[in-house]
């Protein structure tokens, strides 16, 4: 290991190419996705995530636990909400049902109402 890290420090280009193969393989290997399959997914949805819209960087691959099935790409604060909420659409719509009640009946930006 201490080989490794001496070749992939000596050069900022051995760097580059350690974490681009550990994103080729992290994606391969966790998703079953290849890096072309994973940018034509990002190009389909315009670089931005499926739940809020806003751009990713970087984008996160969100998944279904049970099944392994890639449902699309999420910036970093939505992947996290899912995880947070134990990716059960019961407890979403409870969460909502919650936000909403504190939310004025007018306002529905998408923004905090209180």
């Amino acid at each position: 290991m201490a080989a490794h890290n001496r070749w992939k420090n000596s050069c900022p280009e051995n760097a580059e190419r350690t974490r681009e193969l550990a994103r080729i393989a992290h994606l391969r290997n966790k998703f079953g996705l290849t890096v072309a399959q994973f940018e034509a997914m990002k190009k389909a949805q315009n670089g931005l995530c499926k739940i809020c819209g806003l751009e990713m960087t970087p984008p996160h691959v969100d998944h279904c636990h049970k099944s392994g099935i890639v449902r699309g790409l999420l910036c970093g604060r939505c992947n996290h909400g899912l995880g947070s909420f134990r990716d059960s659409p019961v407890n979403l719509i409870r969460a909502s049902g919650y936000l909403l009640s504190f939310t004025p009946s007018d306002d529905f930006t998408g923004d905090a109402g209180c």
